[in-house]
């Protein structure tokens, strides 16, 4: 029953977004990689937002990501930092705030602050380390990111051959597969969490708590 109570809970969260993104069912993970091939650069988060926010004429989905993304656009022009370098301080943690424990803006499932911003916080805790070692850290997270991407992108083309091949079989989603298919990975914005299992099951054991 969790599964069922998943799906309305994620559409709910769907319709309450303040800044739809335009990325549909793609994966975040997936255009980060798309725009990796496309530029041979591992684009930061400020650019992911933008690019995901804006519709194919080039406006932005609306007056509230217009706003944040134009702000964005500036700070990245006038940013000197490593444009890859992803942590609490870069434009979008400078423009968004504090991540949630379980999810990082702009970096696609699996993405949590304790695993995405560990070689930032390493860097801060020790400013005697050297920029040859930033600079070996550095490629090797990079490297094991567009790892991480082109897996993201694997299991999501996956996942969409099967839903495929389940719903011509069957005429629609049978009831045990719906919530294999609504955790397929969705982008994330600053207002858009959708709901995860382990979130649905500990509502359901509070409520049968209570009774």
């Amino acid at each position: 029953m969790y599964q069922q109570e998943l799906c309305r809970r994620n559409k709910e969260n769907q319709k309450k977004q303040k800044m739809p993104h335009t990325c549909e069912s793609k994966a975040i993970s997936r255009r980060r990689h798309e725009l990796f091939l496309e530029t041979g650069k591992t684009p930061n988060r400020g650019k992911i937002f933008i690019e995901t926010h804006k519709r194919s004429n080039g406006s932005f989905v609306n007056d509230a990501a217009r706003t944040i993304g134009e702000q964005i656009e500036l700070n990245m022009t006038q940013c000197d930092t490593n444009e890859c370098e992803v942590s609490p301080n870069d434009v979008i943690g400078t423009m968004l705030g504090a991540e949630h424990s379980r999810r990082v803006r702009c970096m696609g499932m699996g993405a949590a602050p304790s695993n995405t911003f560990r070689n930032s916080k390493g860097r801060l805790s020790d400013p005697s380390a050297s920029s040859s070692s930033y600079s070996a850290s550095s490629a090797t997270y990079n490297h094991f990111q567009q790892k991480l991407m082109r897996v993201e992108s694997q299991l999501e083309d996956t996942l969409n051959v099967l839903k495929v091949y389940v719903m011509s079989k069957e005429g629609s989603v049978p009831e045990e597969f719906a919530g294999l298919f609504a955790l397929q990975p969705q982008p994330n914005d600053a207002e858009n969490e959708l709901t995860s299992p382990v979130d649905v099951r500990g509502s359901s054991a509070d409520n049968n708590a209570n009774h």
